[in-house]
């Protein structure tokens, strides 16, 4: 369903989570208004990730001329999303910063003991 659209509206009560994943995955352009919270941020850091943060918006108004520029001509934009969404799939950095994070944790767990 992701492929069949011309561009995805993330809005920023909730995160796009696998949706987002989706539709760049796809080819699909998306259009992100960060939320104040982190479930409303998600969106936003995979497109900036991707160097596709021509698709987070500034403000209510440029959400909606965002949304429906690409829907007017999505072709161009789909080409951009396929150049730069293949950097979000296979990316060992992130995982290495994860168990780097995780490690960290448990050695500074263990140094200072059990938490009271």
């Amino acid at each position: 369903l992701c492929a069949l659209a011309d561009v995805i509206l993330d809005i920023p009560s909730f995160s796009g989570g696998n949706t987002t994943l989706e539709a760049l995955g796809s080819g699909t352009p998306i259009v992100h208004l960060p939320g104040r919270f982190m479930r409303g941020r998600l969106t936003g850091g995979l497109l900036a990730h991707a160097g596709l943060d021509w698709g987070i918006a500034a403000s209510h108004a440029d959400y909606i001329a965002k949304a429906t520029g690409i829907a007017r001509d999505p072709g161009p934009w789909r080409a951009l999303v396929r150049q730069g969404a293949p950097s979000l799939f296979g990316d060992a950095g992130a995982i290495a910063e994860l168990a780097g994070f995780l490690e960290r944790a448990v050695e500074e767990a263990r140094a200072t003991g059990p938490a009271r």
